[in-house]
């Protein structure tokens, strides 16, 4: 997962989350989408969801978030709260870009 930029490393995370939750899920209780939007800003959270929008992994409908492509989890939600943790925490450290 390092290879990827810190943006597509919280994407794959939130579309993860989104999977194990069954593919479809208000974006308030998706916990990768508050944490971002909580320590990162409510603008990254957005920024990556609508990223998600244009590659066509993701559409809105209202106020749920759907996944469109099929994803297959490789880890628990646990860890990839984890890794959610890992990557906020390091990102925090480098500062604003």
């Amino acid at each position: 997962m390092s290879r990827l930029s810190p943006d597509a490393q919280l994407a794959l995370l939130m579309l993860e989350e989104l999977a194990i939750r069954g593919g479809r899920a208000r974006l308030k209780y998706v916990k990768t989408y508050r944490q971002i939007s909580f320590w990162l800003g409510p603008s990254k959270a957005r920024y990556i969801v609508e990223t998600l929008v244009r590659g066509n992994y993701l559409a809105l409908e209202g106020d749920r978030a759907v996944l469109l492509k099929h994803v297959t989890p490789r880890r628990t939600l646990g860890e990839i709260r984890r890794a959610l943790r890992k990557l906020i925490a390091e990102q925090l450290q480098e500062g604003p870009r």
